[in-house]
């Protein structure tokens, strides 16, 4: 049950940062066409920043669901190379310090939502930077799921043969 609520949220997050994607070239694109018709529109480019900025949280978290994301490599294979038998455990250790890590900005990320709900963009008044916050929430949210679930699968798989 839990397993597929996740993989409801991993295609939910995945369908709405293609949307994002697909905003946000669109916004681009018109930034593009109104300079060369010597209009000015100011609006675009802050909403594109603002997508920008959920684009990057929320893939954030589809990459962790998809276990893709960039890490220097050199320790793990050493580990590997000593001790197969204890290379799930560095996984483990390494995937519980990132929630600890990702916990932290969560804290950081719900405060400053709370308190900058009165702030809007500059040339968008009612957008408020608070819906910034609100995708470090949401993504951070979904990594730390992502990341128990898959920890959990490490153990099942380790003392589970």
């Amino acid at each position: 049950m839990f397993k597929r609520i996740l993989k409801y949220l991993y295609f939910f997050l995945e369908n709405f940062g293609a949307l994002i994607s697909a905003i946000v070239f669109i916004l681009l694109l018109a930034q593009v066409i109104f300079r060369f018709t010597n209009t000015v529109v100011p609006w675009t480019e802050n909403i594109a920043r603002a997508f920008l900025i959920w684009l990057t949280f929320i893939g954030a978290a589809v990459v962790q669901y998809e276990k893709d994301h960039i890490r220097a490599e050199f320790l793990p294979e050493f580990i590997q190379r000593l001790n197969k038998r204890f290379y799930w455990l560095y996984e483990v250790i390494i995937d519980l310090l990132t929630v600890f890590f990702i916990i932290i900005a969560l804290i950081g990320a719900y405060e400053m939502f709370r308190t900058m709900d009165y702030i809007g963009l500059a040339a968008v008044p009612k957008f408020k930077v608070a819906y910034l916050y609100l995708a470090q929430l949401i993504g951070f949210g979904a990594m730390v799921l992502f990341i128990i679930l898959q920890v959990a699968n490490k153990l099942k798989k380790y003392f589970i043969k």
